[in-house]
């Protein structure tokens, strides 16, 4: 049996904030698939919205599951930008 001596979570800008991360992903997938990138002021009002909502806002004609895989390509690129508070 293993014993945990702690457990850790995040709400986004408590411990790491990811927003500028999630703004460099955004944009590499706009690239990717084709897109107009997407303005700073379209992103700050659906930041946090899930990928079903992203693939309506930023990329109709695309899958949840080809975004998921163009986020997952492209998210460790834009770990540079993450700010840990």
């Amino acid at each position: 049996m293993t014993i945990v001596d702690a457990v850790l979570f995040d709400l986004d800008g408590v411990l790491v904030d990811t927003r500028e991360a999630w703004f460099e992903v955004l944009t590499a997938a706009a690239r990717t698939l084709g897109y107009p990138a997407p303005s700073r002021e379209r992103f700050d009002a659906t930041w946090g919205q899930g990928v079903l909502d992203d693939v309506r806002e930023f990329y109709p004609g695309s899958s949840v599951t080809e975004l998921e895989r163009v986020y997952a390509r492209h998210y460790p690129d834009a770990l540079a930008h993450l700010i840990v508070d």
